[in-house]
């Protein structure tokens, strides 16, 4: 009588623990185990909605995020740790000439092989050593554009207060001098 309902217990509180809301305790008495089950069940539902929440808020925010960068003024890619592209401007993407779509989640070296500006903007990451200068000059519509590359290691707080670890890479062009031919 009291081993069984422990076992059930014991079992949905982990189903809890690995977020599995749909675990429910079905003791219909009106004993102190009904009172345990309604009790369960009740908790269960408010974790739900809090989970819910969390995760709506948690999207909306990284939505905000990607926002702000998509529309930054100046060419921005943002890498994950293992540098995939996770995020670029709409001006990266224009300036690259390539299409977010298709290019989102992908090694960043693999695409710059391809694409040398991208290479450019990578070369301390990918150790390219074909760029003899720290500038990138483009030419369109006879108008010479010069660009520096910038990279920031994104990092968070790590476990330990006094450390942080890497996240990510913010890479970004900075127009130098735009001259007509």
């Amino acid at each position: 009588y009291i081993a069984d309902p422990i076992e059930i217990l014991a079992k949905n509180v982990n189903e809890i623990a690995n977020k599995n809301f749909k675990v429910r305790m079905a003791f219909n008495t009106n004993d102190e185990f009904g009172q345990i089950s309604k009790a369960f069940n009740d908790m269960v539902v408010r974790l739900e909605e809090y989970n819910r929440f969390e995760i709506e808020t948690l999207i909306e925010r990284k939505e905000l995020a990607e926002s702000i960068i998509r529309r930054m003024d100046e060419p921005v890619l943002i890498l994950d740790v293992n540098q995939n592209i996770i995020l670029l401007s709409i001006l990266a993407e224009k300036l690259l000439n390539l299409n977010y779509v298709n290019i989102i989640n992908k090694s960043a070296s693999e695409v710059a092989q391809k694409n040398d500006l991208l290479r450019f903007m990578l070369r301390s990451l990918i150790q390219d050593t074909s760029f003899p200068t720290n500038t990138f000059t483009l030419t369109s519509n006879d108008i010479k554009t010069t660009y520096t590359s910038e990279m920031n290691i994104i990092t968070k707080p790590g476990k330990n207060s006094d450390l942080v670890v890497p996240i990510g890479y913010k890479i970004s062009l900075k127009k130098l001098s735009k001259s007509f031919d």
